[in-house]
């Protein structure tokens, strides 16, 4: 789903995914699916997007009933990989999923779907760090937060037209608790990379998108990308790459201004193995 939009596209979509969710006994999970994975604002809608239409896949573009059950359910063991699978199996049936939640358990999902076609989306810690604290409207300079700011922080993706009746309850993430909220950030963007790893270390060969060779080469990079999953490109999607599928930052300062420091040294220290791996310079 794009978002955005009017109020009746907007409707439109909030009752077509009720009608959706209402399926989910007669659905399967697909085994054959491509699942897109990264950590938050890495660019993962963008890909996913572009990735479904280019493929004319059916997608799944987020989860909105997972967000009341996140990845530490079950990383701490009170679900299973199937019961998350069960209780969402309609998102799972169709063709593309991509739901950053997921990244920390992708290991496991990956090998309970025994998954052959899998994309982990990556982008350069520091400007990922600082799109989800503009996306929270959060300073990313201080040295330390008002509970108020902590909570929005905190807050899961959450919207009242997707998750009612549930009710939200923020509740502080283990990123975040015990940790300067910069370096809180950072530590989920190594975890996510940590995910790939483990991943890898299982014998599957996701393919890696860098964000950054993504912009410099929309078209090249999807058509690439089809191709090592095995998907045919079936849709001339030169007219979306342009397209605008998640809220834009503000870039007009520099990222050492818009952390200090300080704060951009926690991200430094926070990320420098996943930096490593992925060539992004201290």
């Amino acid at each position: 789903m794009i978002p955005g939009g009017s109020k009746a596209q907007v409707w439109a979509r909030f009752l077509a995914d009720r009608l959706f969710r209402l399926s989910t006994p007669f659905r399967q999970v697909n085994p054959d699916a491509v699942l897109v994975f990264g950590c938050p604002k890495s660019g993962t809608s963008a890909v996913a997007h572009l990735l479904a239409q280019a493929g004319a896949l059916n997608a799944t573009v987020d989860i909105p009933t997972f967000w009341q059950t996140p990845a530490a359910d079950v990383l701490e063991g009170r679900i299973s990989i199937d019961t998350l699978l069960s209780h969402h199996k309609a998102y799972f049936s169709r063709d593309l999923i991509k739901e950053p939640g997921l990244t920390p358990i992708m290991d496991a999902l990956v090998s309970r779907l025994e998954a052959k076609k899998v994309v982990f989306v990556v982008r350069d810690p520091v400007t990922t760090v600082r799109s989800i604290l503009q996306r929270r409207g959060v300073p990313g300079h201080l040295t330390a937060l008002t509970a108020e700011q902590r909570l929005q922080l905190s807050k899961r993706n959450w919207h009242w037209a997707y998750d009612w009746p549930y009710k939200c309850e923020p509740q502080e993430p283990a990123w975040l608790s015990g940790r300067h909220y910069v370096e809180g950030l950072a530590t989920l963007w190594q975890t996510s990379v940590d995910a790939l790893v483990r991943t890898q270390g299982q014998g599957a060969s996701p393919v890696v998108v860098r964000y950054e060779d993504f912009i410099e080469g929309k078209q090249a990079v999807i058509n690439q990308t089809l191709e090592a999953l095995g998907v045919e490109v079936k849709v001339d999607i030169s007219a979306a790459l342009d397209r605008q599928f998640q809220p834009a930052g503000d870039h007009s300062k520099p990222v050492r201004d818009f952390f200090g420091d300080d704060n951009f040294a926690r991200i430094k220290d926070a990320t420098h193995t996943g930096c490593e791996i992925f060539n992004y310079s201290a």
